[in-house]
């Protein structure tokens, strides 16, 4: 019924749309360009905008200068940061229903923390197989300790694990292994036990994914090859090292969003 509501709405929308009253947007660049979107907010008394940005774009020092003037001319910003690729829900839960076709009787399946459409998808697929479904837990994941030197963590309960591969996702990648191996012990698979798991974890090696490769000075090698990888890499290098800035060699194919990557590094970058 949401879905066939949903769907309702986009239709009509397409419509509608052709008919509103639409203003041509009016842009404005060069210095100090985007600090005058607080004034322009004051003169036609727009006191509660709302803004959508990438949550790197909400910690660039030009957007917290310009969240600085929006408080002192009282001016309340609503900030929505969580921007990613948006595929309907339909797409979704139909690719989530063709990957879910390996998952056949005799088996369990181990699902990363997706959407609720998803997960519902691999819960319905899994009670039809009659197949045990574990889904990662971040609420599950205690962090100790994250430097350049790795990352440890417990789990379900267990550890601590060592994790040689640096970065928040490759950590999240980790409860999946973590819970694969679980759910391999349960079959039988006792030489898994927690520290084999740790061992595996702590020798593991990801060549060109955030990447260390001397230090004095840090050289870091990361194959990002696109805008949303670069928003991981940004997340993870701002983790390890703070409000410092870096310096960034960069290559990238010409086929690529290059522009919006480049975006993204440039708050953390040295020399814009």
């Amino acid at each position: 019924m949401n879905t066939f509501f949903c769907r309702a709405f986009q239709c009509c929308f397409a419509v509608g749309a052709r008919f509103l009253p639409w203003r041509t947007p009016e842009v404005f660049s060069g210095e100090g360009s985007l600090l005058r979107a607080a004034d322009i907010l004051r003169e036609n008394g727009l006191r509660r905008p709302f803004v959508i940005a990438s949550r790197r774009q909400c910690a660039d020092e030009h957007f917290r200068a310009l969240q600085e003037k929006l408080d002192e001319q009282d001016i309340l910003l609503s900030i929505f940061s969580s921007v990613e690729p948006n595929p309907s829900v339909e797409t979704v839960e139909k690719i989530a229903a063709e990957k879910c076709g390996i998952i056949k009787h005799g088996s369990h399946a181990v699902l990363f923390g997706q959407t609720e459409g998803v997960e519902n998808v691999a819960r319905e697929t899994c009670a039809r197989e009659d197949v045990p479904l574990t889904i990662t837990a971040q609420s599950e994941l205690t962090r100790i300790s994250s430097s350049l030197d790795g990352q440890v963590f417990r789990y379900r309960g267990h550890g601590p694990f060592h994790l040689r591969l640096l970065g928040e996702y490759q950590l999240l990648n980790a409860l999946t292994v973590v819970d694969v191996s679980f759910a391999l012990r349960e079959r039988g698979w006792d030489k898994l036990t927690d520290a084999a798991i740790d061992q595996g974890l702590s020798t593991a090696q990801w060549p060109g994914r955030l990447e260390l490769l001397r230090r004095g000075p840090d050289f870091i090698v990361d194959g990002a090859h696109n805008p949303q990888c670069v928003d991981a890499l940004m997340d993870s290098l701002a983790a390890l090292y703070g409000d410092k800035k870096l310096i960034f060699l960069t290559g990238v194919l010409r086929d690529k969003d290059w522009q919006q990557m480049l975006r993204r590094a440039l708050p953390l970058a040295k020399a814009q």
